[in-house]
């Protein structure tokens, strides 16, 4: 497994590898890592490595964006985006303010894209952001311009 790129912010960390999927680890409170649990990974002896299972999110991972407390997915090929762990203020995108990631049967095929209307869709530029991590200021395409902040992976920033 070879990492192609690495995200950290705060609490809790992200890697993405080569093969487009996902570990987290760090601090797991309101499912920020993704596993379904609210546990802390990393801390122990056992939980890294082989041992820290990947992320489900039921798709390739084209790029993160890692959060204070809660991660967003961009998903290959589809495009797609998947949001999960603290949701207070509704920052998941989800409509409603539910934490996801937190509990059994909240990732993979449960967890649900985002829905940004008909005929839209995600892509991405990437822009240096002065904090040792890449941001990306991402265009929706539709009648109606709107705006959804990703990571892109460190291979094409680039451009």
């Amino acid at each position: 497994m070879d990492c192609t790129s690495r995200f950290s912010l705060t609490y809790h960390n992200c890697i993405l590898t080569s093969s487009s999927q996902l570990k987290c680890w760090g601090e797991g409170n309101n499912g920020r890592l993704g596993y379904g649990d609210a546990s802390d990974r990393g801390n122990s002896a056992n939980e890294m490595s082989d041992y820290l299972p990947f992320v489900n999110v039921n798709s390739n991972v084209q790029s993160i964006h890692v959060y204070r407390t809660h991660n967003c997915v961009h998903l290959s090929p589809s495009f797609d985006v998947k949001c999960w762990g603290y949701d207070a203020y509704g920052q998941l995108g989800y409509g409603d303010n539910q934490d996801r990631g937190d509990e059994a049967r909240e990732m993979g095929t449960f967890l649900s894209t985002i829905n940004f209307g008909p005929g839209v869709f995600v892509s991405a530029s990437i822009r240096r952001f002065p904090h040792c991590f890449w941001r990306a200021s991402s265009l929706l395409a539709s009648s109606k311009p709107r705006l959804f902040p990703l990571i892109m992976n460190e291979r094409n920033k680039n451009k």
